[in-house]
């Protein structure tokens, strides 16, 4: 993996999860209603039933004895490694409350912290059958728990420090806290004291009494301290984009800094054992760092890993790192100057899409490439293959022995799936935008592109895709499903967007309907389109006129409305945080809440085949629920997919002068397409039974024949073409003015700005206004919704390269319940600045790159004035570039909050 990220590794910590809710909701009657709460009969338990969970994000790792325990997102895993070269699975605890964030083993007990759901004891004495023995919920969010004596000490983020009696592991009891004042993520014992990495540094919390535990020193840091190892006279404190600092606690109740060593990445845990200090760094790997000379730390060794590392424990020459992405890690540091991978367990983390043909579950993960997934015995998900990429996998569909799969940045990939546990990437077309979603209707396939909008790549050649045509949405295209001449577009803050796609080179917008919040996925069934719609829940619209489509009903989900699904009479919903909720709408304008099933993860997508659902539930895995419905009650909700080619085909070549000629449409009376590739080859295939009119089309040009019939399978059905009449219109002469190239710099409308879907999301406000009516608002105004977000909007403008003057402008009014603060550490170029947990509330204003990395800040500090302030700002050097310019504001989740508007955004760009 090339793309490292500050992600998930740190933002599971902040998933808010309950699991197992099963409730039953109604809606009052009535067109564009939100639904209420029924009372009655609870039948979602018989209507949803758990049939089997794999996977997730890798959490915490312990050792002891021949096993190591890993956190995988909800389960415990015992890993035996009696043989380190060829580590395997023992056995794996059920289902927990949460996701598992950090893991320490005592005697026959593991205790595990689960988030919000707070600490889980499980009883290891059988390896191959671990049970959970009992539970507590934390009043915070439980990241890691030490033991000692009958005490779990729980660092529980903004709840501090947790004393736990576990004395009888069955029922586990508080009897103590210290409430800090920053967020406790990592805790550590020696003695009589308890040593916190408490995000602003390192808390000394006396334990003496665990009843009563008081502060002893402080020493503050400015990185984000997440993990603590103590040795000695020192604590090791991984304090996150600071790298590693050395404390000297010989005083515990003065703490001082010996010495520092800046990582390459961000250090978020660290062990130490003898002279030597390793540490979990991030996107870097592992580290390792001579800590002999507490005063002159070297770094002497790495080992950068698959993704991202965020905790490790060394035992016997070994180091054992839980690497979000790639499992467990086991890496020789016998030789700490050389250290050597010499074995991996994978585990499969299903952040985002899922398809599934036959036997086989394909699941796109978000951090790089497929994984594949047995699901014969759905109660027993097993992985079975792995294809790995560099890009960020968000959607994929199996169809005629090929996946397709939306990778981000890299565009449209096409694995052949011949050899179903080792998919191999056999053409790719690079999108301008960020893939992520796609759908396929004949030799197309149709491309959510992000800001870019609708993409259309012909697939005819699986080899050579081409480029069939580029439809520019408002906003940001998130989610597309193909019904007949149409594709149905979820384009972010701007709705719905209907596009006539009869010619697929020529797509044309039919209709459009703006729901009020974001896009995400659609689902067509019938005269109704059914919307995932973020902070909205679910939207449903009539379509009989694509032109003016009309909201019927809604229904409010809990969380966040991720992805839709329809079958028969009922609306799948991945809701977020809120997991699975599943709606009635046999009656559109009363949708009710009749069954729901609160997952540990966030749910981002859903998948039907037969009685199952599939549910990628982020760092939770891939869940497996049997839908029971009444017979009669749904249909499958599209065709039985298949790894073969069905049907017959239809193949020929077009040509022009004799040369191969790309880009031609072919289109059947019955309205499938295919397009001619490089080598002027065209296929229709997976058709039916009959006779086709063939028709081909390309803008400029005439061909010959016209049209042919064919009926059945044929080959050689070749055309030729030639250039048609050109009209030569009269050039206009355009005066030689100054441009602004921002749309919507005002915020009038809902479109030109890319909302960024996060855990507080930017809202277009009249609360405070420039001019005109409204402006656009970043962050959290509510202290009771203080929470970890970044919270921005962004746009993608593009600098012409011969330009005399590129002029940002705009107008910022700022608050901040934490105060003025012009100093607080700059990030450096490169970061993925909303995948990062910084240790201040921030106000920012940013230019990224073309892949949505800081490249520069315009504004980067935090202020009260409440008033609106003019800034200025020369771009000019970016001239020749695409750049996106980003507002938005990070509130860390403590103390006070901190938002900021922004109004009337120009860039005035002049020609010579």
């Amino acid at each position: 993996m090339t793309h490292k990220r500050f992600h998930a590794a740190i933002l599971i910590m902040f998933i808010a999860v309950q699991i197992i809710a099963l409730d039953i909701s109604n809606v009052a009657a009535g067109p564009a209603r939100p639904g209420k709460a029924f009372e009655g009969e609870d039948t979602s338990a018989a209507l949803l039933e758990y049939a089997g969970q794999i996977g997730g994000a890798a959490g915490g790792v312990d050792v002891l004895g021949g096993y190591a325990y890993l956190g995988v997102g909800p389960r415990l895993y015992i890993l035996s490694i009696t043989d380190l070269a060829h580590p395997s699975l023992t056995g794996k605890s059920p289902v927990l409350q949460g996701t598992i964030n950090s893991v320490s083993i005592r005697g026959s007990y593991a205790y595990v912290t689960t988030g919000d759901t707070g600490l889980q004891v499980i009883n290891v004495s059988n390896p191959a059958a671990p049970a959970l023995a009992g539970s507590i919920d934390t009043p915070g969010i439980a990241y890691s728990v030490k033991t000692s004596g009958s005490f779990a000490y729980v660092a529980d983020g903004p709840s501090g420090l947790r004393v736990i009696n576990v004395a009888n592991p069955a029922s586990p009891v508080e009897v103590g806290a210290y409430d800090t004042a920053g967020g406790t993520y990592g805790v550590e014992l020696s003695g009589s004291f308890a040593y916190l990495a408490d995000g602003r540094g390192l808390q000394v919390v006396d334990v003496t009494s665990a009843i009563s535990p008081t502060a002893a020193g402080l020493f503050l840091t400015t990185g984000g301290a997440f993990g603590v190892d103590v040795s000695g006279s020192y604590a090791y404190l991984a304090d996150g984009g600071n790298g590693l600092r050395m404390i000297d606690i010989t005083n515990p109740f003065s703490p001082t800094e010996s010495s520092s060593y800046d990582t390459a990445g961000w250090s978020e845990g660290v062990f130490v054992s003898g002279n030597y200090a390793y540490v979990a760094d991030g996107g870097s790997g592992l580290r390792v760092i001579d800590i002999s000379n507490p005063i002159t730390p070297q770094a002497i060794g790495q080992r950068d890993t698959e993704g991202w590392g965020r905790s490790v424990v060394v035992a016997n020459g070994y180091a054992f790192l839980a690497d979000v992405e790639g499992g467990l890690r086991i890496i020789n540091v016998m030789t700490p100057t050389r250290p050597v991978e010499v074995s991996s367990y994978e585990t499969p983390w299903i952040a985002e899409g899922i398809s599934v043909a036959g036997k086989y579950a394909f699941g796109a993960f978000r951090y790089g490439g497929v994984r594949i997934v047995d699901v014969s015995v759905p109660t027993d998900p097993v992985l079975v293959g792995v294809s790995d990429t560099s890009d960020y996998a968000s959607d994929i569909i199996l169809n005629g022995g090929y996946a397709y799969v939306a990778y981000g940045a890299g565009g449209l990939h096409i694995l052949s799936t011949t050899n179903i546990t080792s998919p191999v990437d056999v053409g790719s077309y690079d999108t301008p935008g960020w893939a992520k979603s796609l759908a396929i209707n004949g030799s197309f396939a149709y491309v959510a592109d992000g800001s870019s909008g609708l993409n259309i790549i012909n697939i005819s050649s699986a080899a050579a895709p081409l480029s069939a045509a580029v439809f520019d949405t408002p906003d940001t295209a998130s989610g597309v499903t193909v019904a007949g001449s149409y594709a149905y577009v979820a384009d972010g803050n701007s709705g719905l967007r209907i596009v006539n796609v009869a010619t697929p080179g020529a797509p044309v917008e039919a209709g459009s309907f703006n729901t009020p919040g974001f896009a995400g996925s659609v689902a067509i069934a019938g005269n109704h389109a059914y919307i995932a719609d973020g902070g909205s829940g679910l939207r449903i619209l009539n379509i009989s006129n694509p032109a003016s489509p009309t909201e019927v009903g809604y229904y409010d989900t809990p969380h966040y409305a991720n992805d839709v699904l329809v079958t028969g009479r009922y609306a799948l919903v991945a809701d977020g945080n809120s997991g699975l909720r599943v709606i009635d709408v046999a009656d559109p304008a009363n949708p009710v809440e009749v069954g729901s099933y609160n997952t540990p993860g966030e749910a981002r997508n859903i998948t039907l085949m037969g009685d199952y659902i599939y549910l990628a539930d982020n760092t939770g895995g891939m869940f497996i629920f049997r839908f029971n419905t009444p017979t009669g009650s749904r249909t499958q909700y599209l065709p039985m997919l298949s790894l073969d080619r069905p049907g017959f085909s239809i193949t020929g070549r077009v040509t022009l002068n004799g040369n191969s000629f790309p880009g031609v449409v072919i289109t059947t009376n019955n309205g499938m397409t295919a397009m001619s590739g490089n080598d002027g080859n065209y296929r229709l295939e997976g058709l039916e039974t009959g006779s086709y009119l063939l028709t081909p089309s390309r803008t400029g040009y005439v061909f010959s024949p016209g049209t042919r019939t064919v009926a059945g399978s044929a080959t050689g059905q070749d055309f030729t073409a030639a250039l048609a009449p050109i009209v030569t219109p009269t050039p206009t002469q355009v005066p030689n003015r100054c441009t602004n190239v921002l749309a919507n710099g005002g915020f009038e409308s809902n479109t030109g700005w890319e909302i960024t879907d996060t855990a507080f999301r930017a809202v277009y406000s009249t609360a405070e206004v420039h001019s005109g009516s409204r402006s656009l608002r970043a962050g959290i105004t509510t202290p009771a919704d203080n929470r970890y977000s970044y919270s921005s909007a962004r746009q993608r403008v593009e600098i012409m390269e011969e330009a005399d003057k590129a002029e940002l402008g705009f107008w910022l009014y700022r608050v901040s319940g934490e105060g003025t603060n012009q100093t607080i550490l700059l990030p450096p170029p490169g970061w993925e600045l909303e995948n990062t947990v910084l240790a201040n509330d921030i106000q920012y204003v940013l230019v990224l790159n073309e892949n949505r990395q800081m490249i520069d800040t315009l504004v980067w500090e935090r202020s009260s004035r409440q008033d609106w302030e003019y800034y200025e700002f020369d771009l000019l050097g970016y001239s020749g570039m695409t750049i996106y310019l980003q507002f938005g504001v990070y509130n860390d989740g403590y103390g006070g909050v901190t938002s900021m508007y922004v109004d009337d955004v120009s860039l005035e760009v002049c020609p010579p």
